[in-house]
């Protein structure tokens, strides 16, 4: 079993029906972790349930690579993540972090991140040109202290370019034209998204991205 000081490297692994199309490595029902460093390999997929997962170095999620290859990344459910660097991807490999928790650290992301509920770092955000934050438009209305489906929390400086992409899973009864929702809140911002998903228009607050559906 890997140690505080074992750097990890997840490989792909045959197909099998629990998570085609690569394999996986499903760690969902581990209370607690501790490790040096994880690479995620391309085609190959990483599952962390509610536990905690303690990472020294970084987590890197080198995912699919760049025109084609195997569907792969890391799902977060419910997870306490501690590492000071996350990259999602690169500049020849588009990796996918997906799922809700708590990253203690900063996210650098080349690829494509989906928040599901509300997700929270505690450090930087930075999103690379190419990459893509994904959210879906939440259903009703949501209580005060309720988790809001897709919402990022950063404690610190969030730099966007890239792709915001806010989907909705109720098509056939959409938002209603001029309803807003907070897709992402911050300590502080730098640059904005470079796209917004048809549609939809983001207003920057200073502490805060709103989308709007038109």
């Amino acid at each position: 079993m890997p140690g505080p000081t074992s750097d990890v490297c997840i490989l792909a692994a045959p197909s099998t029906p629990s998570c085609a199309p690569a394999g996986c490595v499903d760690a969902m029902g581990v209370p607690s972790s501790s490790v040096n460093s994880i690479l995620v390999d391309q085609g190959s997929w990483l599952e962390f349930g509610s536990g905690t997962v303690s990472i020294a170095d970084s987590l890197t999620v080198q995912g699919q690579e760049a025109g084609g290859g195997a569907y792969s990344g890391v799902l977060l459910s419910g997870t306490n993540l501690n590492a000071p660097s996350v990259q999602v991807g690169d500049s020849s490999y588009r990796g996918t972090l997906e799922g809700y928790g708590t990253v203690e650290g900063s996210i650098t992301n080349n690829g494509f991140i989906r928040a599901d509920f509300s997700s929270k770092v505690t450090g930087n955000y930075t999103q690379a040109s190419g990459a893509e934050l994904f959210e879906e438009w939440p259903q009703g209305t949501i209580a005060p202290g309720e988790l809001a489906q897709g919402l990022l929390n950063v404690n610190g400086n969030a730099t966007l370019s890239g792709y915001l992409v806010v989907g909705t899973d109720a098509p056939k009864h959409p938002p209603k034209s001029g309803s807003t929702y907070t897709v992402m809140t911050f300590g502080s911002l730098s640059g904005k998204f470079t796209s917004v998903s048809t549609g939809i228009s983001a207003k920057y607050n200073q502490n805060s991205v709103v989308a709007k559906y038109q």
